[in-house]
């Protein structure tokens, strides 16, 4: 046989078996790559479905979290007597009340008596044009003696006795009920102010005005209108509404943004949105809350007939209102800072480089002079993490357990947090040169070369 004969089969065959071999290499690569591609799409898709759900769910709870606020105002202030009693206590020493009242009083003891008829038929026909000085000086020591109660510090206790029965009415009004002994007559709220037209009759009889006498008490009919709406259903319905979620309000507002939050596949990004949504509900409902009170104060029934009376009575009867708002926009500002400095953004590494660099560098200089122990060092280095979480959680803990703060309060709490981070790099952070030699640096430096 001559040379290469028998060979060219055996060529041939390794050579479809290489072919084949390829072929199947192929299928299986594509195969794989289809697989491949599969699953980055089922991965985009979980991704996307991720994002999307995260995303619904932070909506949900930045704008529960203004809601929460109300919600809360409508448990504590209104629906407790005791809460807002003492929320409307400083009313009583404000001068635009102190003058609603004084005026409503004088009127009412006034035209009671009818000072007029009274002079008209004392006076001789020729001296009845005195008739109406006469009636107007009259008038004017009524108003000074009112004034001059009004103004007095038991005019608080009268303040709050007339509140604690006035809050009787106006929980029944918003709840549409009528609690025993309490009435609500045309959508209307009104303080009873018969105990300081008791004290009022008694300040003129004993000032010689002892025709007082003869009048009633219960006949003056001495009451201010407090509250009134002819929209009165629709706001028993959100009234209801918001008691029946009550203090739940804000823990679904706070869960729903903690689980956008864990959801999303970024969550420092989840966090920086999440706050921003929240300022940006919290800016809205404050804008509708002074378009509200601005279209209360411009539509006051005639039984209101002070304006600035009112806007007081509606100004401190919701400062807890405006007080928690500003609380939770600071708050979403300094979430949102914090989200943002621990972000990748070239300002943000800036910055964090440079406070580690700076306070790391006084620490280092610190324990050159001798102020401060290695030992104190090393221990905050090793706990380094653990003490910057302590750090941030004794901050939310105090501000969740602080009843009353205000938006300043929030400030100052998260200035003390950022001092306490400060300290922690101080004390923790040691540059190259300071650091002590590693376990592997020492054994490299004592094996022989």
């Amino acid at each position: 046989m001559p040379p290469g004969t028998g060979g060219a089969p055996a060529a041939d065959e390794d050579l479809e078996g290489l072919q084949r071999r390829l072929h199947e290499l192929e299928e299986q690569n594509a195969r794989l790559l289809g697989e491949q591609a599969a699953a980055d799409r089922r991965r985009r898709e979980h991704h996307r479905a991720r994002t999307t759900l995260a995303a619904v769910l932070v909506i949900l709870g930045a704008i529960l979290a203004p809601l929460s606020v109300v919600s809360v105002w409508a448990s504590n202030t209104v629906g407790s007597q005791d809460q807002y009693v003492a929320t409307v206590a400083p009313l009583a020493t404000d001068p635009a009340i102190q003058s609603a009242v004084t005026t409503r009083v004088t009127d009412a003891v006034y035209t009671r008596i009818d000072v007029p008829a009274l002079v008209s038929g004392a006076l001789p026909p020729k001296a009845e044009v005195l008739t109406q000085p006469i009636s107007n000086g009259v008038k004017s020591f009524i108003n000074t003696v009112v004034s001059r109660i009004v103004t007095s510090p038991q005019f608080a206790t009268l303040w709050e006795e007339a509140n604690r029965a006035a809050h009787a009415q106006l929980v029944g009004a918003l709840e549409g009920t009528s609690p025993a002994g309490v009435s609500v007559h045309n959508n209307q709220v009104t303080l009873d102010l018969s105990q300081l037209v008791s004290q009022v009759k008694s300040q003129l009889s004993a000032s010689g005005l002892t025709i007082i006498d003869k009048i009633p008490t219960g006949s003056i009919h001495g009451t201010v209108t407090v509250f009134q709406s002819d929209k009165l259903g629709q706001i028993q319905g959100l009234y209801n509404a918001l008691q029946t979620v009550g203090v739940w309000m804000p823990i679904i507002a706070a869960a729903l943004l903690v689980a956008g939050v864990l959801l999303a596949p970024r969550r420092r990004r989840a966090i920086a949105w999440a706050a921003f949504g929240v300022l940006v509900m919290v800016l809205i409902a404050t804008l509708l809350f002074y378009l509200g009170r601005n279209y209360y104060l411009t539509h006051l029934p005639p039984q209101i007939q002070s304006r600035a009376a009112a806007a007081a009575a509606f100004d401190i009867l919701t400062r807890f209102l405006r007080q928690s708002a500003r609380t939770l926009a600071v708050a979403a500002v300094v979430v949102w800072v914090v989200a943002f400095v621990s972000g990748p953004a070239r300002g943000a590494g800036t910055v964090r480089h440079a406070v580690t660099t700076g306070a790391g560098g006084l620490g280092d200089r610190a324990e050159r002079a001798g102020l401060l122990p290695v030992p104190v060092r090393l221990f905050v280095a090793r706990f380094h993490r653990w003490l910057q979480i302590a750090d941030v959680a004794l901050i939310v803990v105090i501000l969740l357990l602080w009843s009353h703060r205000t938006g300043a309060d929030v400030i100052w709490m998260s200035l003390l947090g950022l001092f306490l981070l400060l300290v922690i790099e101080f004390l923790g952070v040691r540059s190259a040169a300071e650091s002590p030699p590693s376990r592997e640096d020492r054994l490299g430096s004592a094996s022989p070369h």
